[in-house]
Order: structure tokens, then sequence, then C-alpha cells
């Protein structure tokens, strides 16, 4: 039957650089559980989903003469990594609706950087079923690679719709006709009516694109100006200088084009009494320059696929950089953050190098601000942060903080901050970080009780805590029985 199995909560594992072919070699009907790797819901345990959530697949060889998917994705599961493997369709049965390489009934799944070869039909295939009610949604498929679609197959089919799933190279299985254009030539008396959906097709399959432009700024009102303009694909490369006012946009990029916003580290963005940098939109790039001087530094809202790469955050009243309102699947690496916390003694409590989510008092509607699958990776957070250097908040989940500087120097205590790390959320990987003197203790786990949830199925292990002062320890895990791993 199949090569590899997660299941029954089987979850952070990693199969990679590894080769797997020649499943499903049994009876006519094993060849449809004969699957390369696979994590249903007629096998979901006391009806509760298998939650084998964020496996990671990344490098192998799998295929040919693999007789189902080359990786099924089963609904319950969420949040792994599918990338770089090379997935060889030649073999596949068709037995029990295999047709694709990847077939994804689980949620917020990233998968990219795949390049596969000749599918029963489509290479990737987004659906859910519908006795289990869930899955299929916020995935994110692209920068993949589909040689050998046969004839009416597809690179990828996405049959879930309005859901939150990024993909490229994809066709809705029940393509709907959008609107119709109606030309008047005011030189005769005929009407042209022309289906928008036709010309839209023909676009793509002409390789046809907009052209990505360069904006270059010096000033402030240039800034504005490129911020309010910017589409799918543009730059907007910051000149050294200060630039004072208050920047914010809610324009988008795409999974295939970001608007990038750059500058070197003498690109200085100061906001006063507002924010440094306001960013409603998605699919960005920021990039190189600093953010100073500011009520907050870089605030995340309903924002996105977005990516806040060698930045720095300094001389900032309250917290460095902010994700909340909904803001998922963002990574902030390389950056400096530092100085925050600047403004009153009550600013010290809020002046988190990185804030993830909102507090419960501060949900909106009662309902959890879902600000999730965000990635804290490589940064240097501290000095003089006056709060945590990350605070997670409950209701996010599923992020990732890894691989971080963290220096508590500084560090107030205000608020209850005293650790480098307070994890309120859920299932967070947190490895690989090194800090040093905190306030108390390095990392905190815990739950708010007004929340009613959070604080559970979260990794802390692999980190080197120094400066740990007397009272004081590496992990702090108040949440016993709730699916935490922890170390120190």
């Amino acid at each position: 039957q199949e090569g590899v199995h997660f299941r029954w909560g089987s979850s952070d594992n990693v199969l990679k650089n590894s080769k797997i072919h020649l499943t499903g070699r049994g009876t006519k009907k094993d060849q449809g559980f004969g699957e390369g790797v696979t994590n249903n819901v007629n096998n979901w345990q006391g009806g509760k989903p298998d939650k084998s959530d964020r496996n990671q697949v990344l490098n192998n060889h799998i295929g040919p003469d693999v007789a189902a998917e080359c990786i099924d994705v089963k609904e319950g599961s969420c949040c792994g990594v599918i990338k770089g493997n090379y997935l060889d369709g030649h073999g596949e049965t068709g037995e029990n609706y295999s047709e694709s390489w990847i077939n994804v009934k689980g949620d917020s799944y990233d998968i990219q950087d795949n390049t596969g070869t000749s599918p029963k039909l489509n290479g990737f295939e987004i659906h859910r079923i519908a006795k289990a009610g869930i899955g299929g949604c916020h995935n994110t498929i692209m920068n993949n690679k589909c040689n050998g679609i046969p004839a009416g197959g597809h690179c990828t089919v996405s049959t879930m719709k309005n859901c939150g799933n990024i993909v490229q190279g994809s066709c809705l299985r029940a393509p709907v006709l959008i609107t119709r254009y109606r030309y008047v030539n005011i030189n005769s008396t005929k009407t042209y009516t022309m289906h928008l959906t036709a010309i839209a097709f023909a676009v793509l399959s002409l390789g046809l694109s907009v052209q990505s432009l360069t904006h270059e700024v010096t000033n402030a009102g240039q800034l504005t100006s490129a911020l309010n303009s910017a589409n799918a694909g543009d730059t907007i490369h910051l000149h050294d200088g200060h630039y004072s006012g208050h920047f914010q946009t809610s324009r988008s990029g795409s999974g295939s084009a970001a608007i990038t916003l750059t500058g070197g580290k003498g690109a200085v963005l100061t906001g006063g009494g507002n924010y440094g940098f306001h960013l409603k939109g998605s699919h960005w790039v920021l990039t190189g320059f600093t953010v100073s001087d500011s009520q907050k530094g870089i605030v995340l809202e309903g924002a996105s696929h977005n990516v806040i790469d060698n930045v720095e955050v300094k001389n900032i009243k309250q917290e460095g950089v902010h994700f909340r309102y909904g803001s998922s699947d963002n990574v902030l690496k390389n950056s400096k953050i530092h100085l925050t916390g600047r403004g009153t003694k009550k600013d010290q409590g809020f002046g988190e190098g990185v804030y993830i989510g909102q507090a419960v008092n501060n949900w909106q509607g009662g309902q959890p601000d879902k600000s999730d699958r965000n990635q804290v990776l490589n940064n240097h957070i501290g000095p003089d942060v006056a709060a945590e250097c990350i605070d997670i908040k409950e209701g996010s989940c599923c992020g990732v903080i890894k691989g971080n500087y963290l220096d508590g120097h500084g560090e107030t205590g205000e608020n209850y901050s005293e650790s480098w790390v307070t994890v309120k959320g859920d299932y967070y990987d947190i490895q690989d970080n090194t800090g040093t003197s905190p306030k108390l203790n390095g990392f905190d786990i815990y739950r708010i009780a007004k929340a009613g949830i959070g604080g559970c199925h979260n990794t802390i292990i692999n980190n080197k805590c120094n400066g740990i002062p007397a009272g004081g320890h590496c992990t702090v895990n108040t949440m016993k029985n709730c699916g935490n791993k922890v170390q120190g």
C-alpha cells in the first residue's frame, strides 16, 4: 500500500532526501491506497480529525510506479510544508480517484518549488470531502514546475474558492462567466458583445502580462504617491534620506508578483505619532530600510503573505513589529529590532519587539485574532526592548520562531513582561534560538483565563539560554497535559 504514512497525531516530522517508488503493488484495491506519502475522515478516531500537523516533505524523489498520489494530504491535517520534491506520475493507476501528484484536502499547506512529470490527469488538486466539512483552505501552491500534463489536465485544479487558497497554474473546476462587456462602435450600428472570461483565458494562454514599474522615491510625497498607486510586480526604491509622515497602503501584489519596498539603512521612515509603516495589503516584500521614531514600528493589519527582510526598527514608543487582525503567512527575517517601548511608563508594557495577534481584551466581536502561521526567523531582537522580545497572543496558532538572537537587557517588567518569548498561542514551533539576560525566564507558556484557549501543543526545544537570573528558568510551562513539548 502506501510508502510513508504520518497518522494518529504524528506531527513536526521531516521526510527529506529520500526515494519512494513501487507502491500499491498488492491487490487492485491496494493500488488506491498506494500513495507515496499520506497522513480520511472515515478513519478518524472518535469522530475527531487526525491532527498530524506541521509535517515537512522536502527534496524527495517520489515515483515512478506510485499507484496512487505521490503525496496525499488528508482532511483535518494542517500547516505542513511540501517543497523541493521531484514527483513522477508514471504508473499512477487512477484507483480510488487518484489522478494527481498531490491531493490537498488539508489546510494551510505550503507547497512550492516542486517539479513533477506525467500525472494521471492533474498536477495538484485542492478539494474538500463533504463528509468532513473541513479542509481545502488557506493553502499556497506556487512556483512548481508541471511537465507532461495530459490532454484535459491542468497544473493545479482548485475546487475551493474564496477560502484563502493561493495558487499558480490553476483552473477552476467549474469556470463561472464573470460578466459581459458591450462595445458600441459609434461609427456604425453594430454592437459587439465579448465575454471577459474568454478574454482572460486568452491573455493567460498567450502569456501576456502588465509591465511592472520601478518608482524612484526621494521624499515623503513621492513615497505616499507610490504607496497609493503600486501594482503587482512594482518596486518602490527608497533613496537614502529621512521620510516623515503617515505611510500606509492597502494595495496588494500577487502570489507570482509581489510589490517590493526597498532601500538602504540610510532610508529612514519616521511616523512621529503615527506608525512607521502601516500595511493593510498582501504580497509585499519590505527590505533593507529603517523605521524609527514612531508610535509603533511596522504594523500589518489583515495583511498576509508578506516578507519583511533585513530591516531595522528602533526608537519606537510601543511595539516594533505587529501582526494583527488576521495577518497570516508572513515572514519576518534577518532584521534588527531594538529600542522599543521608549514612550511613557505605560508604553513600556506595550514595547514588545514582535507582537503576534491581539490580547483577548482587543478581540473583535469577541472572536480570536487568527494571525496564524507567521514566521520569525534569524532576527536580532534587543537590547532595550522594554517588554518581551516576542509576544505570542492567545488565539493565534501555528507559527515558527527560529534562529533568533534575543537580548533581554533593558526589559522593564511592566505589564508582566519578564521573558524573551511569551507563548499564549497554540502549535508554535520555537527552536534554535539563543537568548541572554531576560528579566526572569527565557520562555513562558501560559493561558489567559478570560480567553479560555491557548498555551497548548507548542514545541520549545534546542534553545540556548544564557544569563538567566536567580529564580528564573530557561522555560516555564504552566500548561501541563495539553501537548506542549519543552526542554529546559
